[in-house]
């Protein structure tokens, strides 16, 4: 699936899974800053929701 994140710059995202509340590193390679935010590439597709965070809002308590 491809997600294009407009107005939001992001340095380093983790995609987190709802149903688990795991946090994943996400791959260089399945995203990239644009002129208008960051496209996002490849993401996983199952039955649980699923968020793009930024890793210091997603893990910090």
């Amino acid at each position: 699936m491809k997600l294009q994140a407009l107005n939001l710059q992001f340095e380093e995202p983790v995609l987190v899974d709802l149903l688990t509340g795991r946090a994943y590193q996400m791959p260089r390679d399945t995203w990239r800053p644009t002129g208008q935010g960051t496209l996002f590439e490849n993401l996983p597709v199952y039955d649980s929701p699923l968020i793009v965070a930024a890793h210091k809002v997603a893990l910090s308590s």
